[in-house]
């Protein structure tokens, strides 16, 4: 969250149209009952690569990594940035109405099925597995807003191959939503 309690605190006592006004104390609790939880920041960074972690290590100590693996991150950080960049401005350059759109896809957690509040233990084996591959469709409406279309493919096949990826592509593209596109 971009802001603390106090400068949050200040936001509100400055609305015009807030003819209440609440103390600092009164705030704070309001805030850790109703809004605490939902507006933190995560604490964890997942799905990292090994040099993207090498590259966090980095940052706290740099007399750490021996200079060639420095080398290697500073590569592997710079195609990240350049990735990034080129991502924004292909989907920038969107035409307004156009039929040019962005397509990203990408494998999701692999998840279980069946999952209760109370388990015996011998059902933590025979829990079925789905493999989930997300895809994401940007195109610019005639408006020139960015508009996103969600598509999601649960599988049994939890192998993240390209086989699967084809068929998956081959099923998004029979869809007649998605011909509805074009």
């Amino acid at each position: 969250m971009p802001f603390s309690v106090r400068e949050l605190h200040k936001l509100y006592q400055v609305q015009p149209d807030n003819p209440s006004t609440i103390s600092l104390s009164c705030f704070r609790r309001i805030w850790k009952q109703h809004f605490k939880n939902k507006y933190r920041k995560p604490k964890q960074r997942d799905g990292l690569c090994h040099l993207c972690e090498i590259s966090h290590k980095l940052k706290k100590n740099p007399e750490s990594v021996p200079q060639w693996q420095k080398t290697i991150v500073d590569r592997h950080v710079y195609t990240n940035e350049l990735t990034k960049q080129v991502y924004k401005k292909t989907i920038d350059e969107l035409t307004p109405g156009g039929n040019d759109a962005v397509l990203v896809m990408d494998f999701k957690e692999n998840m279980s099925i069946g999952v209760g509040p109370r388990e015996i233990g011998q059902s933590w084996f025979s829990k079925e597995k789905r493999s989930v591959l997300g895809f994401v469709l940007f195109q610019k409406d005639t408006e020139g807003t960015l508009t996103k279309r969600f598509f999601c493919f649960i599988s049994e096949c939890l192998a993240h191959d390209a086989i699967y990826v084809k068929s998956a592509l081959n099923s998004l593209f029979a869809l007649d939503v998605w011909k509805s596109f074009a």
